[in-house]
């Protein structure tokens, strides 16, 4: 009967034995203080969960989580690097919002530069793809997709801080521009994801439109021709 050998202990580089190191207390997730629907900010206590500048964070969080699935999902390093440095942006975006309404603690983190250096990264991906010059369908690949809902996801953002912007709330200009070229970089970023895969961003259908040769159509052809024609759906399936 054989017995196993007891774990040992780290070497360090001299040899001698070290203890391991302990996990660190891991920080509360659950506090219970939005129970009853209330929540913090920097700057102010018990705001409503449906306050504009909580709803504005909350979309922006949201976008984050969007953008990092699709930067967990790209396997092209520098689009990794992309989508990392608008992430953390958009981070000092949600804490200037966080920090608004007080004027001793209110910071401008979001300023021109930030905006100049969207500008000129949008302008360099421009210069290298051919843009459509219409509407698109999302979904010529998986990671543009994402990139689209991400898209989505801060233009419905900029709506809501454009209010806080009109209503003086939010003091510093450059927050909203800035959230406005980060959905139209989103939409250049999502369209050279594509070119990478060697793909051409799918239109919307329209009559007499036919889809690229790897794209399946969703209807048999006679049942397209009659869908094109005019005819009801429930006409031309029957």
């Amino acid at each position: 009967m054989t017995t196993e050998e007891p774990a040992t202990a780290p070497v360090g580089a001299a040899g001698a034995k070290t203890r391991p190191r302990r996990p660190r207390r891991n920080p509360p997730v659950t506090t219970r203080t939005g129970d009853t629907g209330y929540t913090d900010l920097i700057t102010d206590r018990d705001l409503p969960k449906y306050e504009q500048r909580v709803e504005v964070n909350g979309t922006l969080d949201e976008a984050n989580s969007v953008l990092g699935l699709a930067r967990a999902s790209t396997r092209h390093q520098r689009l990794k690097q992309i989508l990392y440095d608008l992430q953390s942006t958009l981070y000092m975006v949600m804490a200037e919002i966080a920090m608004s309404g007080d004027v001793e603690r209110e910071q401008r983190l979001i300023t021109d530069e930030q905006i100049s250096q969207i500008e000129q990264l949008m302008e360099e991906l421009k210069s290298q793809i051919e843009l459509p010059r219409g509407f698109i369908t999302p979904g010529a690949t998986q990671v543009g997709a994402m990139l689209d809902v991400g898209r989505g996801v801060v233009r419905r953002a900029e709506r809501a801080l454009a209010f806080l912007t009109h209503r003086g709330i939010i003091t510093n200009e450059a927050v909203l521009r800035y959230v406005n070229r980060a959905s139209d970089f989103l939409f250049v970023l999502a369209r050279y994801e594509e070119f990478l895969e060697g793909r051409i961003p799918d239109r919307p259908r329209r009559r007499g439109h036919r889809p690229h040769p790897d794209q399946e159509s969703l209807f048999p052809e006679d049942e397209l021709a009659a869908l094109q024609g005019g005819e009801h759906v429930a006409d031309a399936l029957h």
